[in-house]
C-alpha cells in the first residue's frame, strides 16, 4: 500500500511540473502572444526608432489564426499568416512569417523576445517584448 501511495504522489509531482511549463515551451514556434515593442533599428542613417522618438505605442497579437499590428490600440494592420522554413544565410534564420497577400518577414524568437526583419538592403529590424 505504502509504495502505491509513493507512486501516486510521484505521477502527481511529474503532472504538476508539466503543468506548470511555460506555454513557449509546449509550442515550438513560440510566437503566439502579446509583444510590445521596443525599438526598430536601421535604415540608411543607421537610426534607432522607440516608442519615446516616435511618440506611440506599438504592439503584436498574434494568434493561430491572425498576425495583428496595433498602433496606439488602432488595428493598423491584419493579416491571416503560416509560419514557413526556407534556408536563409543573410538573416541568420530560416524562420519567415508568411502573410495572405503574398509578403513573407523573418522572425527570431525565444522565450521573451521577438525579431521581425524587414527584407530589403539597408532596411530596419524590430525589437518586441511578451507581455
Amino acid at each position: 500500500m505504502k509504495s502505491k501511495s509513493s507512486l501516486i504522489i510521484v505521477f502527481c509531482l511529474i503532472l504538476l511540473a508539466f503543468m506548470s511549463c511555460d506555454k513557449d515551451y509546449l509550442k515550438p514556434n513560440g510566437i503566439a502572444g502579446v509583444w510590445i515593442w521596443v525599438k526598430s533599428e536601421g535604415g540608411f542613417a543607421d537610426i534607432t526608432l522607440t516608442p519615446a522618438t516616435e511618440g506611440i505605442s506599438r504592439h503584436l497579437i498574434i494568434d493561430d489564426s491572425y498576425f495583428t499590428v496595433f498602433e496606439d490600440d488602432s488595428i493598423v494592420f491584419q493579416s491571416k499568416y503560416e509560419l514557413i522554413t526556407k534556408p536563409d544565410a543573410y538573416f541568420e534564420t530560416d524562420r519567415y512569417i508568411k502573410f495572405d497577400f503574398g509578403g513573407e518577414e523573418p522572425y527570431i524568437v525565444n522565450k521573451k523576445v521577438l525579431q521581425l526583419f524587414d527584407q530589403c538592403d539597408d532596411c530596419f529590424f524590430h525589437t518586441y517584448i511578451r507581455k
